[in-house]
């Protein structure tokens, strides 16, 4: 394939493009890092929160112009890293700003820890609890965010968050806010036994969880029918919209007509053993402490639960799914719920106009998982040289403000829009 040249097999355009050299601040160990997130926690302990506007339809806001979502969307790609690589649908949206991360921000860690701790508004929860039935009488809970001006037959969204996030996570509520400011409805996801239903359900939510999103997806279709639906998931939750549009096509709503998925573990024992290896157990020992507190806390309520005898206390991401996902679940071991959950084999059955953004630098996701894979034509995938693990704090650009990834969403839906509305006024 030449650089720049088009297969018309399958309408994918190839972009390499160089990039000019960077300079890079360099940190000598990982206290520093640590010192970026006390930072951060300080500015929020005294409630010196950096004011960031959410944009919607351009004009001033927060003292800060911003452009219409519109022009944001329209503008063309530009060059990218040289590890970049893109696969773009000619007549899918653009990427329309390279990222480039903040100067002082480069390397996976960094965004990373930056991505969480970053400081920034948040909006007050004013969403409507809407429950949703599942197998043996368990229930899940979406946070129905309805801007006032949505109308029926107006875009939806459903968001799947990742391991250990629900509704409130601070990149959930701020996106949802993004979208809802575009006039998008959007539905944040908790995940079987998490926040709003932790009482609700005696199975556990895990990677694998096609069928919960599937429900979440029909529930969305019989509230809003006739809306044309986008489906957003963020790492596992990535993994799970990946999972159900590869394994279900034929299940799926016929109104859901687009997912943009955000560093997903496909293949979740090259994860496991990603993040128990000794660079990433750092945020192994975050998982861990975070799944065994749920843990517990779930024990005291559900009879099920209590029922389950561990061996010794879990040391491992691996011995937490051994011990206590994979009995708790139906499967037979850790192997056996990391073969039949992670989403890999099923990238090739996929459909749907389906956007994957990644980072070489991922301390959590393993790149070459996602990039050494077959997957359809139907997939655009976004590797970028920077950016960790959801994070994506970017130098100054031309967006509102530094949150790349969260434009880079709100582009994708709303250029949506614009193309069914550009649809719909060449059939008149």
């Amino acid at each position: 394939m030449p650089k720049g040249g088009f297969d018309l097999t399958n309408s994918v355009e190839f972009v390499r493009i160089e990039q000019e050299p960077r300079r890079q601040i360099t940190w000598k160990s990982q206290a520093t890092v640590f010192r970026v997130v006390q930072f951060f926690e300080l500015f929020n302990g005294f409630g010196l929160n950096v004011s960031l506007s959410y944009g919607h339809g351009g004009g001033v806001y927060g003292g800060m112009k911003i452009p219409r979502i519109s022009e944001i969307a329209k503008r063309s790609l530009v060059e990218v890293d040289p590890t970049y690589f893109c696969e773009a649908r000619s007549d899918l949206p653009r990427i329309s700003v390279k990222f480039e991360p903040c100067i002082a921000l480069g390397g996976g860690h960094r965004q990373t820890l930056a991505g969480a701790y970053w400081p920034g508004s948040q909006r007050p929860y004013g969403a409507q609890v809407r429950r949703v039935a599942l197998e043996q009488g368990d229930q899940l809970v979406l946070h129905d965010d309805r801007p006032i001006n949505w109308l029926p037959r107006g875009w939806v969204v459903l968001m799947i968050p990742g391991l250990g996030s629900c509704h409130q996570s601070r990149y959930m509520v701020r996106i949802a806010a993004r979208l809802n400011d575009c006039n998008v409805r959007t539905f944040r996801m908790d995940h079987r036994g998490v926040a709003a239903g932790f009482q609700l359900a005696q199975r556990p939510g895990h990677a694998g969880r096609s069928e919960d999103a599937l429900a979440a997806l029909q529930r969305i279709e019989d509230l809003c029918p006739g809306s044309p639906i986008a489906l957003i998931g963020f790492s596992m939750g990535g993994n799970i919209a990946l999972k159900l549009l590869g394994e279900r096509p034929g299940d799926l709503p016929d109104d859901l007509v687009r997912a943009f998925v955000v560093a997903p573990p496909i293949d979740l024992a090259e994860c496991s053993r990603n993040i128990d290896a000794r660079p990433g157990r750092i945020y192994q020992r975050y998982f861990l402490r975070h799944l065994m507190r749920h843990f517990r806390q779930r024990r005291r309520s559900i009879e099920r639960i209590r029922q389950l005898e561990l061996q010794r206390t879990p040391r491992s991401i691996y011995e937490f799914d051994d011990q206590i996902t994979a009995p708790l679940s139906g499967y037979v071991s850790a192997d056996d719920y990391y073969r039949q959950a992670s989403a890999k084999s099923w990238l090739p059955s996929i459909n749907i106009p389906t956007r994957i953004v990644a980072a070489n630098d991922d301390p959590i996701v393993p790149i070459p998982s996602l990039r050494d894979v077959p997957r359809s034509p139907s997939i655009d995938l976004v590797v970028t040289e920077s950016g960790g693990h959801l994070g994506y704090v970017a130098a100054a650009n031309s967006d509102p403000d530094r949150r790349w990834l969260d434009w880079r969403i709100v582009e994708w839906v709303v250029g949506a829009q614009e193309l069914k509305i550009s649809a719909e006024e060449d059939t008149k």
